[in-house]
């Protein structure tokens, strides 16, 4: 699971949210897929380890893309911020 595994890298999850879609993401994505959800993942952690975070979560064996990556550096609190969305499509019946 995604949050035990965080922890254990030492990743400080702050978010982790289902997102609402807009008319143009309700689309379907193609003939034959569609868009199921899209969830945003949000937090803290060092650069290496956001990284298997992201390997970890790709290696789920479901039908999805990250669609957006952004990592940072907050100098505020001096510690790199990441926010990851990720979509999850499903089989038109």
């Amino acid at each position: 699971d995604v949050l035990s595994y965080s922890v254990k890298l030492g990743i400080r999850i702050d978010e982790i949210k289902s997102l609402k879609s807009s008319k143009e993401e309700k689309k379907d994505a193609n003939s034959y897929l569609k868009i199921v959800k899209r969830v945003k993942i949000s937090g803290a952690g060092s650069f290496a380890n956001i990284i298997k975070l992201l390997y970890f979560i790709e290696s789920y064996n479901v039908l999805f893309e990250v669609s957006e990556i952004k990592i940072w550096l907050d100098s505020n609190k001096n510690e790199l911020k990441f926010k990851v969305i990720i979509t999850q499509y499903g089989i038109k019946e």
